[in-house]
């Protein structure tokens, strides 16, 4: 075994976020910004010392469990995916976005995984290259506790072939402004009209059920629920664009067909 230099019982040992880390628009006083800077550093450290303690779980080894649209788009510095279940949780498009997938005045919702019992969510476990995992490290950090509520924690993960391992994982804050969960017809309105400077919203959920579809056949049914309901509403309202810009040739047919009667 790797002799770690990290107590594990001691480096789990964390007090939660700070409220400092939610998406709050920051003031425009000095002292303000950089009280954001320092609570930037603080997610980040939170971070590094989550992956010391998965590391020591683990013999060393770093292990990463994606679950949203990280397995379609994975930051440099993941390595050999393989498909893995997070026990005790359940995935839910439950994050507000004011960034990437949405805008403030428009957000969007983004996956998030919340605790429950009995449940399972579908997810791939990647390894960490530990040439670069100060880099990839520094990669999550700003994609996933930017504004974000998330929490990094070390998630047991298992395989299929029925080993388990620790995973460094982000999962949803319970309680957190930002943390929503909506009923599948609200969540698809939302999700049918918003975007961000990462693209739609829509075109997010298409890649975090793309990677459960080839990866395990099958999606998580509530996302799937969301999947269908954007797909309807999405339809009716092309429908309706042709319909309107349609709809001034049919008026002068209908004004020329008078004429002639």
């Amino acid at each position: 075994m790797t002799d770690l230099s990290v107590d594990c019982a001691q480096t789990l040992r964390f007090a939660p976020l700070a409220a400092s880390t939610s998406t709050a628009a920051p003031s425009a006083e000095p002292s303000k910004r950089g009280d954001t800077r320092v609570a930037d550093r603080r997610a980040l450290e939170r971070l590094r010392r989550t992956a010391e303690a998965v590391k020591c779980l683990n013999d060393g080894q770093l292990l990463i469990a994606a679950y949203g649209s990280l397995p379609g788009k994975p930051e440099p510095g993941l390595q050999r995916p393989r498909r893995a279940l997070i026990p005790g949780y359940r995935k839910s498009l439950c994050i507000s976005v004011a960034t990437h997938r949405g805008t403030p005045e428009r957000p969007g919702l983004v996956a998030g995984i919340l605790p429950a019992r009995d449940e399972a969510a579908m997810a791939m476990a990647f390894d960490g290259e530990p040439a670069t995992e100060d880099d990839l490290l520094a990669g999550l950090a700003r994609r996933e506790l930017d504004g974000k509520a998330y929490d990094p924690k070390a998630l047991l993960v298992s395989f299929e072939d029925g080993t388990q391992r620790f995973a460094l994982g982000f999962a949803a804050i319970p309680g957190h402004t930002d943390v929503v969960e909506l009923p599948a017809a609200a969540a698809a309105r939302i999700v049918a009209h918003a975007a961000g400077c990462s693209g739609t919203n829509a075109a997010y959920l298409r890649l975090t059920l793309g990677f459960e579809r080839r990866a395990f056949g099958r999606v998580t049914p509530s996302l799937g629920q969301i999947e269908a309901l954007v797909s309807a509403q999405r339809k009716r309202t092309r429908q309706r664009a042709r319909w309107l810009a349609m709809r001034p040739a049919l008026g002068w047919l209908g004004s020329d067909a008078m004429a002639a009667a």
